[in-house]
């Protein structure tokens, strides 16, 4: 029993050394950006998770639906059989419509949609992203309608360095990504091009390509102006259902495809004014056209506008 009590005591001072810091106070590790008002991990009134590019670097994940699969408390899962457009559930709001009960933010940029499909997550390169916020709990207050889950916030890298990457695979699997930067004075300007295609394992060929420039511009101390521009075109082609008996007999049974078509083209400005050393303005404005289309039906052209100014003190 006193060896018990030994091991136990050992093991209590083990975790409090590895939570807390030399001087007895808890180490603060991330802090989340996003949220109105600046918050650590410790002074969060909700549970975080923070995964930064060296987790995504990491992970080894292809697209941002399988980091947050395997590496997250998210759940994703191809709508329809639809690989590009996935449901999201977070807290067991089910895969059904779990995803209306999550807030998407890429940016500031709400991403959830009026129609109430789910958010179009393949628009964004994994490889572009800075660091991915999941804040479980309601957070309707702060991000509105649709948070009951929580939120998802990704801030995508403002600066990066040059390269390209590419892979072959299977199924005639192809993925290439181009990154370019130029910095002078006063100006920052980022420019990426991704692209991928594949045969299927059912030939139910897709592909996606992703483009985008971004632009700062630093004109005064305290003043900075951006504006970026993406546009993101996916056309998949997927196999319909199979009954059971059908899936157990021959589970690659062809009896049709479905082909879908998406594209999307979203302009943003925004700034941030440093009015003293205890105020800030930030001022966003987005607007995005998107095209949702199954071929052989009539066309869905969506245009979604958002303002949002914020005053920190």
């Amino acid at each position: 029993m006193k060896n018990k009590l030994k091991l136990s005591l050992f093991a209590s001072i083990l975790l409090a050394s590895s939570v807390y810091g030399v001087d007895g106070q808890i180490e603060i590790v991330k802090k989340i950006t996003t949220s109105s008002f600046e918050a650590t991990e410790k002074t969060a009134t909700s549970s975080v998770e923070i995964y930064t590019k060296q987790d995504i670097q990491k992970s080894k994940a292809t697209n941002l639906y399988q980091f947050l699969n395997e590496q997250t408390s998210i759940i994703t899962m191809p709508s329809y059989g639809n690989p590009f457009t996935q449901k999201l559930d977070l807290r067991g709001y089910s895969l059904i419509n779990g995803y209306e009960n999550i807030v998407v933010n890429v940016d500031g940029r709400r991403m959830n949609n009026i129609d109430l499909s789910s958010q179009l997550l393949s628009s964004i390169s994994l490889n572009n992203i800075e660091k991915i916020e999941i804040l479980k709990g309601n957070g309707s207050v702060e991000y509105g309608d649709g948070a009951t889950a929580g939120v998802i916030n990704i801030i995508t890298k403002k600066k990066s360095n040059n390269y390209i990457k590419t892979y072959y695979g299977n199924n005639i699997t192809k993925y290439g990504i181009l990154n370019l930067n130029h910095y002078t004075n006063g100006f920052i300007i980022n420019a990426m091009t991704d692209y991928y295609s594949t045969n299927g394992v059912k030939k139910d060929d897709r592909y996606s390509k992703n483009k985008s420039i971004y632009i700062k511009y630093f004109p005064i101390y305290g003043l900075e102006l951006r504006a970026k521009r993406t546009s993101s075109k996916m056309k998949t082609k997927y196999p319909k259902s199979l009954t059971l008996d059908e899936f157990n007999n021959d589970i690659k049974k062809d009896k049709g495809f479905t082909t879908q078509i998406f594209n999307s083209y979203v302009t943003s400005l925004s700034t941030t004014y440093k009015i003293n050393y205890d105020m800030t303005l930030d001022i966003d404005f987005n607007n995005e056209n998107k095209l949702s289309q199954y071929v052989g039906y009539s066309p869905y052209n969506y245009d979604y506008k958002s303002f949002k100014t914020k005053l920190k003190i």
